[in-house]
Formats: structure tokens, sequence, C-alpha cells
């Protein structure tokens, strides 16, 4: 009865052949298609051979011949090259974001995608200075929840922690559920983070998406208000410092010379530079100003001054001062 069924899924069982067995390197011989064949219990001819294989080149298949002592068949292209293939696997096994369990998972799919042969050289593993995997295995559903609510116009509910240094998870609200207006999700500094509306602050708030459990797409609908309509989630990205919340001002810079392509790096190549010295050059850039921002200028060791506003150079003292004094 088997034999029978099966018998009628001939030609598919043809395709996924040469989907696992053979590539652009590797063909195979009629009498070892046929092995196959017999082996999934489906007889076969050599003269049906022919037809089923000319059904699939009409299907769309890139089966090609190679005639010598003997008549190989193969499967010349597919819609992943192996190139692509490999690059993929390697941002798969790279991915800060990505768990350890299911980076394993993403790529035995990916394999899948190959034949059996190739397969064997996407076994490989890349190796990421101090790269450090997220433990919270939800992340791919909290993002699914996340674009389905903002595609659908919906609220979005999600429980938010953050880590003690017990590594004890802690969750804001106590306990309780966040209920925001999702506005986009942005991929920064190999993170996710959402941007979303919080009608308790009145403000649009960042939350790191794999601090979330729980994400999931609410019926009421997503608020309308100004505040939400004068965003701008490629502007608020653009002028963050590593996506941390603070006030947008916009900042007067000293730049030493030898950081022209670090500021091209971090602002844009459409930045204007205003020379001030031989050895220096002043920008002005809207910035969120947070601790991040500071202490990304404080990294440079003096070579860019804050020269305006004054508020902001002030704050940048203070930290600065906190910092000498703890080696005091």
């Amino acid at each position: 009865m088997a034999g029978n069924a099966n018998q009628k899924l001939k030609t598919l069982y043809l395709m996924r052949f040469f989907f696992e067995r053979t590539d652009a390197e590797h063909g195979a011989a009629l009498a070892e298609i046929a092995a196959y064949l017999e082996a999934n219990e489906i007889s076969c001819e050599r003269k049906s051979l022919y037809t089923d294989i000319d059904l699939l080149r009409d299907f769309g298949l890139d089966i090609e011949t190679s005639r010598a002592k003997t008549t190989y068949y193969r499967l010349a292209s597919r819609e992943f090259e192996l190139s692509e293939l490999k690059l993929l696997v390697d941002a798969v096994g790279a991915s800060k974001f990505i768990t350890d369990k299911k980076s394993r998972s993403l790529i035995r799919k990916l394999e899948t995608l190959a034949s059996a042969h190739e397969a064997k050289s996407l076994n490989r593993s890349v190796f990421v200075d101090n790269r450090i995997k997220t433990m919270n295995e939800s992340i791919y559903y909290n993002i699914d929840a996340i674009h389905l609510a903002i595609t659908d116009g919906r609220e979005l509910a999600f429980k938010y922690f953050r880590y003690t240094p017990e590594k004890a998870r802690v969750f804001g609200h106590d306990g309780k559920d966040y209920v925001v207006s999702p506005l986009a999700l942005v991929y920064n500094n190999e993170n996710y983070y959402l941007y979303a509306y919080s009608s308790e602050t009145g403000e649009i708030r960042t939350y790191r998406v794999d601090r979330m459990l729980d994400a999931r797409r609410l019926n009421s609908p997503r608020e309308k208000n100004d505040v939400i309509n004068a965003f701008n989630p490629a502007a608020r990205a653009n002028t963050s410092f590593d996506m941390l919340s603070g006030e947008l001002k916009s900042v007067s810079l000293l730049v030493d010379n030898s950081l022209s392509t670090v500021i091209i790096a971090r602002f844009g190549k459409d930045t204007r530079f205003i020379r001030e010295s031989d050895d220096a050059f002043r920008i002005n850039v809207d910035v969120t100003v947070s601790e991040n921002f500071l202490g990304w200028v404080f990294g440079f060791g003096g070579k860019i001054r804050i020269l305006s506003p004054d508020d902001v150079k002030e704050r940048f003292k203070r930290m600065a001062k906190e910092a000498a004094d703890v080696y005091k």
C-alpha cells in the first residue's frame, strides 16, 4: 500500500533527490537515482526517468547532464548560491542577539537549502572576540509580536526587566504589564530596540527587546496625537548614542583633524566641517545628550571638546571630575 502511495509521488521524490544529493560539483548516475527511488518503494524504468527529469526541467529546475563513460545528472543552480548560504550562516553565528540554541537551529535549517555535499562546508564556526550572546530565548517571538502590533496599528503589552548584581531579573511596574503604542523597531549596535509612545509618561520611550518578556499585540488601537505624528524614528536613531534616552540638543564640538574619519562614520559625510585652526575643525550636531554621549567624547582624551551649550559642558565637567575622584 505504501509503495503504491509513494509511486504517485515519484516526481516529488526525484526532485528531493536532486536538491539533497546533487549540486554544481556533484552529479548522480541513473543507477544511483533508481536505487534511491527503490529505497523509497518506488519502482522505475530508465525510460520513465528520462521523462521525469525532463518534466522537472520544464518545471524550472536547472538540471544539467554531463556525459563521459557514464552519464551524470546534477542540479546546477538553486535559489541560494553556496557563497550566499555561507554568508547567512556566518551572520547567524556571529549575531549577538541570537542565542546559541537558536543559532544552531537556524544554521541547521540553512543547511537544508544546500546539497548534502555543500552542507558540510556550512558546518563551521565564526569566532568574534568577546562575543556575548543574548540569554533571552523569547526575543524572536517578541519581535514578531512587535511587528504585528505596528502593522495592525494596535497597542503592545509586555513585561520589562533589569538584572541585579546577583544576576536576578527584577521586573518594572511591580511585575505588571507595560502597555504602549509601538512606533518603530530599530536594530542598533547588534541589539533590537522598540520606540513606543507611553501614555503614562506622555513621551516616546526606548525599550530594549531582549529585556522584554511575553510581548503581545492587544486589540486596543494605538494612540494618535501630535507627539506621535512629529516622531521621526530615523532622526532619533541617528542622534542617539547606543539608543539611550536623553534630551535632544544642538551641540557644538571642536574636533582634532585626526578624527575626521570618526566624525564622518558617526554623523555622516554631509556633516559640515568648519575650520577653526590648522589642527582642528568645529561641527554642530543634534544629539541625544546621555551618559553614553558624554562617555564617547571622554574616550577621545581631549581630541573632542564640547564648546556649547553651557549646560552640556558643565555636565561633562562633573562627569570627568567624578571619574577622576574615584582614582584619588
